[in-house]
């Protein structure tokens, strides 16, 4: 049976993601796999101001179409962001502006992408053969940033409606110092 899901599936389940108000503290939702063992592991991480539990419905969903996947959902920390005024809120990393010259949090984004990797390590550890990270719009950030990073051991990435950090875009390798 065909486990890809097409746009029109995917569409409504996206329109649905609740923005549940974030926990102060680190946590991770895990979705296991309905086979009740794993081979793959897909890391999800969320967007700025939500959680790994806003995203739990929508791949809960995806384990019928996938039951062989345990899902491994992070929270970020809360932090201010100075894009909205320095408000305290759930983000990978600060966010300063949105225009193409605004500075970027180098340093933000590669902490992120350093955990991200952390629970790469873990999945494996718990014997998934496959693992896969991905996210949401900042989250789909640091998905990227920790792909080009850190490759070892991660399988794939998946970012939906994301972007390459600017620092992950210029000529110099990517492993190397800041």
């Amino acid at each position: 049976k065909d486990s890809i899901l097409g746009l029109s599936e995917i569409a409504p389940l996206l329109s649905s993601v609740p923005n549940k108000k974030a926990s102060h503290q680190m946590s991770n939702v895990i979705i296991p796999a309905q086979a009740g063992r794993h081979v793959a592991s897909l890391i999800f991480l969320h967007g700025l101001g939500d959680s790994g539990r806003g995203w739990a419905p929508i791949l809960r969903m995806l384990t019928r179409r996938l039951p062989l996947v345990r899902f491994v959902l992070p929270t970020a920390p809360t932090r201010p962001v100075t894009l909205n005024g320095g408000m305290q809120m759930t983000a990978w990393y600060d966010i300063i502006g949105l225009r193409e010259d605004a500075r970027e949090d180098e340093k933000g984004i590669r902490e992120s992408a350093e955990l991200v990797k952390r629970l790469v390590e873990e999945e494996r550890s718990n014997g998934a053969s496959l693992v896969f990270v991905g996210g949401f719009s900042q989250g789909a950030a640091v998905a990227l940033a920790a792909t080009l990073l850190h490759p070892e051991g991660i399988s794939g990435c998946v970012a939906l409606s994301g972007y390459l950090p600017k620092f992950l875009r210029s000529s110099r390798p990517v492993n190397g110092p800041p």
